[in-house]
């Protein structure tokens, strides 16, 4: 989780506390991804303007096994996906 700041990744490994995936990965391991979803308007400006806007929801997914870890909506976490 290279691209949250420290306070996100801490938010982020206190929410997810305990939780693995099938693989045994945690949160805060190198396989597991933030995957952002955006609003159709976001898609919209990210795919054909090229601009960037905050996400509305993370799914935090294992690379490996595609296990779904956690999702959040926390702005505190969103705002450092821009």
């Amino acid at each position: 989780m290279a691209s949250l700041s420290p306070s996100a990744q801490a938010l982020v490994t206190d929410a997810a506390a305990g939780k693995t995936c099938r693989c045994g990965y945690s949160v805060d391991h190198i396989m597991v991804s933030a995957e952002p979803e955006y609003s159709p308007w976001g898609n919209f400006c990210v795919l054909f303007m090229g601009v960037s806007t905050p996400p509305i929801k993370l799914k935090f997914i294992c690379r490996s096994c595609k296990g779904h870890l956690m999702s959040t909506k926390d702005p505190k976490i969103l705002e450092s996906f821009i």
